[in-house]
């Protein structure tokens, strides 16, 4: 793990928990080693989940896996989709869904896109999941495949 000393400040989509706290003054990034941390196509090596029809949020718990522990703040990832079946759009939150996506695309083709995603503060061995990821489309019998790789985290 390297530590890089930065002053980029992550705004935090805003909370709805009464109990989130707010994210004060520069955090240090940290690059690891790129990580796949979810791939919808393959069920055998990465974390699976076959294609879901549009308008299902997915949650996923990252800290304490691909090099980002517990307490981290944000991840930076690259995030991909393949195969979509229709014109969409990701959206990526921790505690509120946002009002904009963060990656927009085509059917058939491959759309990548980097982002410093806000994750949920959890606890050790109590929470199941850390940010939610959802797809949308015109109609919800559309789907589309995601890729998710780990380059670092914020802290």
């Amino acid at each position: 793990m390297t530590k890089i000393r930065s002053l980029i400040l992550v705004a935090l989509l805003p909370c709805a928990a009464a109990e989130a706290a707010p994210v004060v003054g520069p955090l240090s990034t940290y690059l690891v080693e790129p990580c796949r941390f979810v791939d919808t196509r393959d069920p055998v090596t990465f974390w699976y989940e076959p294609e879901g029809p549009a308008l299902t949020a997915r949650l996923y718990l990252l800290q304490g896996s691909c090099g980002v522990p517990i307490g981290a703040r944000a991840a930076m990832l690259n995030v991909t989709v393949v195969g979509a079946t229709a014109a969409g759009h990701l959206s990526l939150w921790d505690l509120t869904p946002p009002k904009t996506s963060f990656l927009n695309f085509m059917p058939s083709r491959s759309v990548a896109g980097f982002v410093i995603a806000p994750l949920w503060e959890v606890q050790a061995g109590g929470d199941t999941a850390d940010f939610a990821l959802m797809p949308g489309f015109a109609t919800p019998d559309q789907s589309v495949h995601v890729i998710i790789d780990v380059v670092g985290f914020l802290r």
